[in-house]
């Protein structure tokens, strides 16, 4: 008797990454900041534990993408995480 083929499924595909996105996953979470959509004196909230990973991960990408950011560590509506604004 033959053996049968091993089918393989097709690899999933993930969304393009463009550069001016900020892709940060923490606790199973992923959040995405699109700095060309971004309104300078915008602000968004991430809410996460591993805040320091998450503040490196920002200012890295925002200073490689000349982006001026201010980033602070804190709790929001009872929820602790990183409060991001975009200054410039």
């Amino acid at each position: 008797m033959r053996k049968r083929k091993q089918l393989h499924s097709p690899p999933s595909k993930k969304p393009l990454k463009t550069p001016s996105e900020c892709w940060v996953e923490t606790e199973g979470v992923k959040y995405v900041i699109d700095w060309a959509t971004f309104p300078v004196h915008g602000f968004v909230f991430l809410r996460c534990v591993e805040t320091d990973k998450v503040v490196k991960v920002i200012r890295a990408h925002a200073q490689r993408y000349g982006v001026a950011v201010s980033l602070r560590v804190g709790i929001r509506n009872g929820y602790w995480g990183v409060g991001v604004w975009r200054t410039r």
